[in-house]
């Protein structure tokens, strides 16, 4: 006989130092309602740190898709979240999760914030305005980045991030480093006459780029930088 297992699944959108702390919260709180509600069974935890579940992200969530597919083969007994929006960011995905809690007969979904009873039309109703909310969230703060680093663009201020080669931050702003803009405009008029960039490349100093794709995304940031386009 399969032997059934509790399912925890824990995420965080944004991890970039990877010490998982916020999983680690979401773990203890998720743990204690697995062993109280079904003490004795195996629990098994579904780990995506660092990985956004909106549907402006391009992260793929691994643990996520196992944790459906255990599901379907019979596998887990209970599932447990932190909350709904940890689990689900975009509607479309709460919906696919309920057909496969239909199909399946699969029941016994809680959150650390409460039960929602996916079986029934009221509990469905709760699952899914907690996750319409979250995917509202998910767009306002889209929207307050473009338009941030719109502000950013139009009044000449660096986006952050390291700066494309031929110049330096000066005052946290992008400054022309002389000596590099020369081997930058001598690239450039190679590309325009034909010369393959594989072959640019080869004639770059030390920090330049080394690669044709690179030598491309050097010009291209540059001539973007400039107002110019060269591809």
């Amino acid at each position: 006989m399969l032997a059934l297992i509790i399912a925890i699944y824990l995420r965080i959108s944004n991890d970039p130092f990877k010490l998982a702390a916020g999983v680690s919260r979401q773990r203890a709180d998720c743990l204690t309602i697995a062993k109280l509600r079904w003490p004795g069974y195996e629990i098994v935890e579904y780990v995506d740190n660092d990985v956004s579940a909106s549907r402006y992200s391009k992260k793929q969530r691994p643990s996520y898709q196992q944790l459906r597919t255990d599901i379907a083969d019979g596998k887990v007994y209970a599932m447990v979240g932190w909350n709904f929006d940890r689990v689900f960011r975009q509607p479309r995905e709460l919906e696919a999760f309920l057909d496969l809690c239909e199909e399946h007969k699969f029941t016994r979904a809680v959150t650390a914030q409460g039960d929602v009873d996916l079986t029934s039309d009221d509990g469905r109703l709760h699952a899914r305005i907690m996750v319409a909310v979250a995917a509202k969230e998910s767009d306002d703060k889209s929207r307050r980045v473009r338009r941030a680093l719109k502000d950013r663009d139009e009044n000449g201020i660096h986006r952050g991030g390291k700066v494309v080669f031929g110049y330096r931050l000066v005052g946290g702003q992008p400054m022309v480093v002389p000596e590099d803009a020369v081997v930058v405009a001598l690239a450039a008029r190679q590309a325009l006459d034909g010369v393959p960039l594989s072959r640019i490349a080869l004639s770059m100093p030390r920090g330049a780029p080394q690669t044709g794709a690179g030598v491309a995304k050097m010009l291209k940031d540059s001539a973007g930088s400039a107002g110019m386009k060269f591809f």
